[in-house]
């Protein structure tokens, strides 16, 4: 499979409907609701570990003064909360193997 700078769900189900025999239609559905499921497992803030591949855990940011550098111009930056992503010690081997 040749990849370009972004992977596209497309590209996904159509990667695993090769793979598996399923057809696209399916894979695409099944794709839909795991990235349904996942986010509503970040919205309630829980972490979300994949074993092999790594972990989604939210995180609070607090509120803070942030700057525009072109003007200067001063801004309150209001609390969020985000996730961060940590790959597991398995996946950061693979990317650095030759």
């Amino acid at each position: 499979m040749k990849y370009k700078k972004n992977l596209t769900k497309k590209e996904i189900n159509q990667f695993i409907s090769d793979k598996t025999g399923i057809s696209e239609t399916i894979i695409g559905k099944f794709n839909d609701e795991l990235i349904f499921y996942l986010t509503q497992i970040l919205v309630t803030k829980k972490n979300i570990k994949i074993k092999n591949f790594g972990s989604f855990n939210c995180r609070n940011k607090s509120s803070r003064i942030g700057r525009n550098p072109k003007t200067k111009e001063q801004y309150k930056i209001k609390e969020r909360v985000v996730v961060n992503f940590s790959p597991s010690k398995n996946l950061i081997m693979k990317l650095n193997s030759d």
